[in-house]
């Protein structure tokens, strides 16, 4: 029983840390966004780099269809969703709306 109660403090202290260093995280990704805007630069989440990639190259239109597929299989965004994100992509824009 105590080992049960001891791992549920744990746990605990665990998750409010955890919430910490997410709430951290995600206010230095909004500030490297604003960095990057302001230089006229476009960050590209990482996750979503094989989408980008079939995005260069020959046969665009072919990539295109393959990259709206892929933003889809990553995200399980659905169709319209996915097809606005790959056109921001494309243009060089934010690939995320937030």
């Amino acid at each position: 029983m105590r080992l049960v109660a001891a791992l549920l403090v744990l746990w605990m202290a665990l998750e409010v840390k955890f919430t910490a260093v997410d709430t951290r995280l995600a206010r230095m990704e909004r500030l490297q966004q604003r960095i990057a805007e302001h230089h006229g630069m476009v960050l590209v989440d990482p996750q979503l780099e094989p989408v980008r990639a079939l995005l260069i190259g020959p046969g665009r239109k072919r990539n295109r269809l393959a990259a709206i597929k892929k933003y889809r299989e990553i995200t399980g965004a659905d169709l319209a969703t996915a097809k606005a994100a790959v056109d921001r992509i494309d243009r060089g824009e934010p690939s995320s709306p937030h």
